[in-house]
């Protein structure tokens, strides 16, 4: 937790020093706009990886299961909460 906020700290001032003092013609605004681009990516990027991660485990978890699990499987979708159901599989 501690580095996370390091790392997102070093990121904010780093950032903040390159784009700092901006002027407000053409090449500024441009500018000012590729910044929040970089904000914008890098945040969908992180929670992205954690979706992915945690998709690719649930993916694996149906890999290995024959038929009649899958099936029970999806009885228990259909039948509880999706959320729950996930969560009790990985």
């Amino acid at each position: 937790m501690k580095l996370l906020f390091f790392s997102v700290q070093f990121i904010s001032l780093l950032i903040g020093f390159v784009y700092f003092d901006q002027t407000y013609d053409q090449k500024g605004v441009q500018n000012i706009n590729g910044c929040m681009f970089l904000m914008q990516v890098q945040m969908t990027f992180g929670n992205l990886f954690a979706v992915l991660n945690v998709s690719l485990k649930f993916l694996s978890f149906l890999c290995t299961i024959n038929i009649f699990q899958f099936v029970f499987f999806l009885k228990l979708i259909s039948d509880r909460d999706t959320a729950v159901v996930v969560a009790e599989c990985l």
